[in-house]
């Protein structure tokens, strides 16, 4: 709660056999600039379109969200501005190129034009993300190399559009960063995700997977100036792909899917079939999971979000997403929004201390409930609803796999991890 004096969340893991801390990437081919780099891998995003083209929108619209998480109701930061992630930089790493993202942006807050309006989505309105509260916040595209990469297939715009426009969604006063890979192996993403924490993103979200990239990588994660955000995938629940990563890091927030209704002022959630969860054998059990799991390895999924029937705009015209990537960009929002609160309190963002530790904490009310036990103040806890036949797959109360400790509810859990 505001105003009580809380202890410093530190990651407490236990020890990571084979972790190479400090390396850059895992041995095997080079990167951009001649760093070791992992083997190629297979990448996927973690949303699919679901319907479209239409030449309007459908699903929700973002205030039914907004309403939905308690982004409304967040309040003001200590210095009288509304929390809002204004000051704060997201990171939106993916691969290829879209000339359409600041288009799409632009159609997509007209049509919803109580959203904030943002600069840089067209050639009149130029600007560059930094970390200073300016009136408009700033869209800008970054190559990771310096070189345009090759034009997105629709899938992976599809996602583009889904990270960027929602993103928009939780955290309006945000700069947002898109940093293009120039292709989606294991050593393009990370060379990227690296760009992103050198352009000063504070939140950094990754809508995809790639196997390619494993526990030695997680140096790229283990950044105290920037968080991280994926998820589990929307492989059903085990996930039996193998090891699923960046999700499985013990260094990255890993989102699971729900699935929402909403009817008039009532709404309910139960998980989503298509929601990922697993145990990752390649890294023990870490600290902050130790009050909430009986295994002993590092278990995706850590929180939720709506998975189904968001509205994007691609190549001008709408489509419907749906995946736990819908999630992933607007808890990196929720992310943004209070890093802004806890810079007013003149606190340092919440990766210096670890993101995942902190959000685990404040589940806890930072430990005053005892183990295993969430707040409702906070989180709402999913327990209906599952994503496979195993017992470990089945929403239940408390944290699970596929919903990890569930949803937020934002206007009080931002204003808790501000206060940690």
């Amino acid at each position: 709660m505001q105003g009580t004096q809380r202890r410093r969340f530190a990651l407490s893991v236990t020890a990571l056999a084979g972790l190479l801390i400090g390396a850059s990437v895992s041995a095997g081919v080079q990167a951009p600039g001649g760093a070791a780099a992992s083997t190629p891998g297979v990448a996927h995003v973690l949303s699919e379109i679901t319907g479209g083209p239409y030449a309007a929108p459908s699903g929700f619209a973002p205030t039914q969200i907004r309403n939905t998480y308690g982004f409304n109701a967040m309040g003001s930061d200590a210095h009288g501005n509304p929390i809002d992630g204004r000051g704060q930089i997201i990171g939106i790493v993916l691969w290829d190129s879209d000339d359409n993202l600041g288009s799409d942006m632009a159609q997509f807050l007209k049509t919803y034009s109580y959203l904030e309006p943002m600069n840089g989505l067209t050639a009149q309105t130029p600007c560059t993300v930094s970390l200073t509260i300016h009136a408009t916040p700033c869209f800008e595209v970054a190559y990771a190399t310096g070189v345009k990469p090759p034009d997105m297939n629709q899938t992976t715009a599809g996602e583009a559009s889904l990270d960027i426009q929602w993103a928009h969604v939780t955290a309006e006063g945000a700069d947002i960063l898109f940093v293009e890979a120039a292709g989606d192996s294991g050593a393009q993403l990370l060379f990227a995700v690296d760009k992103a924490v050198s352009m000063h993103a504070t939140v950094v979200s990754m809508s995809w997977d790639q196997t390619g990239i494993d526990a030695t990588d997680n140096s790229h994660f283990d950044v105290s100036t920037a968080g991280f955000v994926s998820g589990s995938g929307d492989y059903g629940c085990p996930d039996n792909t193998g090891q699923v990563y960046p999700s499985g890091s013990m260094y990255v927030l890993s989102v699971g899917g729900t699935e929402l209704t909403i009817d008039g002022t009532k709404s309910s959630q139960e998980a989503w079939t298509k929601s990922g969860g697993y145990a990752n054998a390649e890294e023990p059990l870490p600290g902050y999971q130790l009050d909430w799991s009986a295994g002993s390895f590092r278990t995706d999924n850590d929180v939720a979000y709506n998975a189904v029937d968001y509205p994007i705009v691609m190549d001008g015209a709408w489509y419907i997403e749906a995946g736990v990537s819908a999630g992933i960009p607007q808890w990196a929002g929720l992310v943004a929004d209070a890093d802004q609160a806890r810079g007013a309190l003149g606190k340092s963002v919440l990766a210096a201390s670890g993101l995942n530790s902190g959000i685990y904490l404040a589940a806890s009310d930072a430990g005053k409930l005892g183990p295993g036990k969430i707040d409702r103040a906070f989180f709402t806890d999913i327990t209906k609803g599952s994503a496979g036949s195993s017992a470990d797959c089945k929403a239940s109360k408390g944290w699970d796999w596929t919903t990890g400790l569930g949803t937020p509810k934002a206007n009080g859990l931002v204003s808790e991890l501000a206060d940690l």
